[in-house]
């Protein structure tokens, strides 16, 4: 469920950036409207979110696999790369063919000249749909050493979580004396040429990655009874509110990276409380949170072209009222069933 919230909560994002003005251009204001505008810039937490899960989710399968003694490279580097390419070629040649359709039909505008308004799209996007630029998405050298494709800028988190995905299991190797010296030698040596080539920025996400990873070797708490676990979870989830909170302004988009450490470590807590209840979740919200999840991963790569497209239609940007609230709320339901579609054809 928290996978899927976190989705959600990108595309919220996004869709409110290109369809709504921003803060300073609305007049009438209420607590409502000042409630909407915060909780729309925080797309880049709901990243930090998902680092976590991934670390906690891909360490626990390279450290079974290491533990168990089947380890194997190629059989992770398969399905990882499975897992990956099968949505993200599909969302690239998409994102093409909105974004070609989109400059065609609206041409001259705006929204695709980056110069919109909307602080989600500031570049030119039809100087990013070239071949060089889509194989380098392909191949996960987004912000590396091509921008992302297209109007897709989601992108960017996506060569995040391919090149942890390639340190981590070469970490381990390298720290695992069952492994051979020359192995862990080499392991170590693909670890510090990709550590140099991701730079800095790229390695401070790592750390926040870890911070799932470190979920795996916390004890579990059997002796906790039910009612402290409740006020534990509780805690924890208020810990993660509260950084929320602190982070807060409307005038703003998202916030910087120097609290991203903050927030993964409550949310690894508040994740580490969620692993560990002790009663089993209902069938209908466990039915409702695999839905959600299910698609998760295809929304966030899908979702930003067709608000493109659909915000250049439109011209221009509502104010956030009833009336003016209609068509982009009926654009968001579109994209929704899109991604879904999209994701049954195949992520499913």
């Amino acid at each position: 469920m928290l996978r899927g919230i976190a989705a959600f909560v990108v595309l919220f994002g996004h869709w409110r950036s290109l369809f709504f003005v921003d803060w300073p251009q609305v007049h009438q204001r209420n607590l409502a409207l000042e409630f909407f505008y915060g909780s729309a810039k925080y797309g880049h937490q709901a990243v930090v979110v998902f680092f976590v899960l991934s670390g906690y989710l891909i360490g626990r399968t390279v450290l079974r696999a290491v533990w168990a003694g089947k380890w194997s490279a190629k059989h992770y580097a398969f399905h990882r790369m499975i897992r990956l390419e099968l949505v993200l070629l599909p969302s690239l040649l998409l994102c093409w063919m909105w974004d070609f359709t989109g400059i065609q039909i609206f041409r001259p505008s705006p929204t695709y000249m980056g110069t919109g308004g909307s602080m989600v799209l500031l570049e030119n996007v039809s100087q990013l749909l070239n071949f060089r630029i889509f194989a380098g998405n392909a191949a996960f050298l987004q912000t590396l050493l091509v921008p992302c494709f297209g109007s897709d800028q989601p992108l960017w988190s996506l060569a995040n979580e391919f090149w942890y995905y390639v340190l981590f299991p070469c970490m381990v190797v390298a720290l695992t004396k069952g492994f051979s010296w020359k192995r862990r030698v080499f392991s170590a040596a693909i670890m510090i040429v990709v550590s140099l080539f991701i730079g800095k920025w790229m390695l401070g996400g790592f750390l926040i990655w870890l911070l799932g990873v470190g979920l795996i070797f916390l004890p579990r708490p059997n002796g906790l009874r039910i009612r402290y676990h409740w006020l534990f979870l509780g805690i924890t989830f208020l810990l993660v509110i509260i950084q929320l909170v602190l982070t807060y302004d409307p005038h703003h988009i998202e916030q910087g990276i120097n609290t991203d450490c903050v927030l993964g470590i409550v949310v690894a807590f508040f994740v580490y409380a969620l692993l560990h209840n002790p009663q089993p979740a209902g069938r209908l919200y466990s039915g409702i949170a695999k839905q959600i999840a299910g698609f998760s991963y295809t929304l966030y790569l899908t979702h930003m072209p067709i608000l493109v497209f659909f915000s250049a239609w439109m011209k221009h940007r509502s104010l956030p009222t009833m009336k003016g609230s209609l068509l982009p709320l009926a654009i968001l339901c579109v994209t929704i069933a899109y991604a879904y579609v999209i994701a049954m054809i195949f992520e499913r």
